[in-house]
């Protein structure tokens, strides 16, 4: 079975990355040069994290759509989705006084038990806006129940780190560009970007497998 939406987002990644790697290959067959170069070289970590963190999200929102269009549900939903599907109440509660958060913790635990269609709002996801690092894999995989590692090799978690904080040094101005640039051979970036798709792959390929088996009933 096919999830279009979800490899829209992959190609739509793979087609971004594409166009990193060949601002790169530009760089390294002296195609550009100098502080030119340099620009471009330190720009691509930008470009990287971004496209990370746009198809992330994207890939959530297109899983998100697919649990709501089988109309699963309450009662056989698996526990770890409700803290998406409950997140207003948990907020209202946090706000409310002390009987009124009584009778709205009795109203959110009623809902494990309810025959009403799962509906998550695809604009709650397990997120925080922040430049996507390995730690936000974590809470993922915990929130949605997959049950395998959120990377595939240990090395891409130094990949995200490295990509996070030279994106992070560029975009804040924390360095100049010519140092994040220096920092690292355009091969190595080259191998960055490969990692990341890969990261992105193995999101794919775990959220495919998980609506295959219906891994989001208990």
């Amino acid at each position: 079975m096919a999830y279009s939406n979800l490899e829209g987002c992959l190609h739509t990644a793979g087609e971004s990355l594409d166009g990193i790697r060949q601002a790169l290959l530009d760089i390294s067959s002296g195609k550009v040069k100098g502080g030119a170069a340099e620009a471009l070289h330190a720009s691509t970590y930008v470009l990287i994290s971004a496209t990370l963190e746009r198809t992330l999200k994207e890939s959530l929102t297109a899983l998100v759509n697919e649990i709501n269009a089988t109309r699963t549900p309450l009662i056989q939903v698996r526990p770890s989705l409700f803290s998406l599907i409950c997140d207003s109440q948990f907020v209202s509660i946090a706000n409310s006084g002390a009987h009124e958060s009584l009778n709205r913790r009795v109203d959110l635990t009623l809902q494990f038990s309810s025959h009403d269609q799962c509906l998550l709002n695809e604009s709650i996801l397990p997120l925080d806006g922040r430049t996507i690092r390995k730690k936000h894999f974590d809470p993922i995989w915990r929130v949605f129940g997959f049950s395998n590692n959120s990377l595939d090799l240990p090395r891409h978690q130094f990949t995200l780190e490295t990509v996070a904080n030279f994106r992070n040094d560029v975009a804040h101005g924390d360095a100049s560009l010519a140092e994040v640039a220096g920092r690292q051979t355009v091969e190595d970036t080259l191998r960055y970007v490969d990692e990341i798709e890969a990261v992105l792959l193995h999101f794919y390929s775990t959220a495919e497998d998980y609506l295959l088996k219906s891994l989001y009933v208990r």
